[in-house]
């Protein structure tokens, strides 16, 4: 074999390994989508700013046992400013 076919074929197979990773990826972090948010139907940043941090609908949602407000007797967090 000559050069030039061996530097496609590291290509090929290189290209191969990155698709198969890729793939790997792409369904494992499907996967880790919570249930709840298949559940409500939205997106992470309703509850996160960045993940794992919480922002105050996180903090609610959290605290009343992963249900929304309108699930439960609802008494909210007061400020304490």
């Amino acid at each position: 074999m000559t050069r030039r076919c061996l530097d496609q074929i590291t290509i090929l197979i290189s290209a191969a390994i990155f698709g198969l990773f890729a793939l790997l990826i792409s369904e494992e972090a499907q996967a880790n989508i919570p249930n709840w948010t298949r559940k409500y139907n939205i997106p992470c940043s309703s509850c996160h700013t960045t993940f794992p941090q919480l922002n105050r609908t996180g903090i609610e949602f959290r605290r009343l046992g992963f249900r929304f407000p309108s699930e439960v007797h609802y008494c909210p967090i007061k400020n304490r400013d």
